[in-house]
């Protein structure tokens, strides 16, 4: 659709659908994280409590186990695998 636009000279500029989704993916999960009155921050897994030296993360939760396709690629279960 966006190419179209391009070519037919509606837009200048041609956007990448995939790019916009993941900024917005990322700074909806980075305000959930650190606002803690955020309306959905109440739905964050539980905060790791043992960490045996290994590398950080992007954040500090407990990842979920994901055994389906359509578990994993919800909202924040695909945040907290991205941006780990």
């Amino acid at each position: 659709m966006f190419n179209k636009a391009k070519k037919w000279g509606l837009v200048s500029i041609l956007y990448n659908l995939c790019e916009i989704l993941e900024n917005q993916d990322y700074r909806l999960f980075n305000r959930i994280v650190t606002d803690p009155e955020h309306c959905l921050n109440s739905i964050l897994p539980a905060i790791r409590t043992c960490v045996f030296g290994t590398r950080d993360r992007g954040h500090p939760y407990e990842l979920p186990c994901c055994k389906y396709n359509a578990y994993k690629q919800s909202f924040l279960n695909r945040c907290l695998f991205r941006y780990m």
